[in-house]
């Protein structure tokens, strides 16, 4: 099966391990984008990505707070926050625990 260039994932992790994983796993299905923090994340965030994957905990902002950013411009984005740790108790995103 080929690219379905009409998905365009936005991976966003400071871990350069999951971000190769993400490449592995979805290569050759998806578009994909992947970057090292939230500053990189915006500055390719438009209409044209179907869907951004981020993990909580990175340095400067985190995935919580750049989820926040992306819905104050893009507020029907599709968003998905990805932790090593529990679902946050005050977050009522989408979430899955790595």
């Amino acid at each position: 099966m080929g690219i379905d260039h009409s998905v365009t994932i936005l991976f966003v992790d400071d871990d350069q391990t999951m971000l190769a994983l993400y490449r592995m796993l979805f290569r050759g299905e998806y578009h994909l984008l992947c970057v090292r923090n939230a500053r990189e994340a915006l500055m390719f965030l438009n209409n044209t990505i179907s869907l951004v994957v981020t993990d909580d905990e990175m340095a400067g902002v985190s995935g919580r707070e750049l989820i926040a950013a992306i819905h104050g411009t893009y507020p029907l984005m599709p968003t998905l926050l990805v932790s090593g740790k529990e679902q946050p108790p005050d977050y009522t995103g989408a979430f899955i625990r790595k």
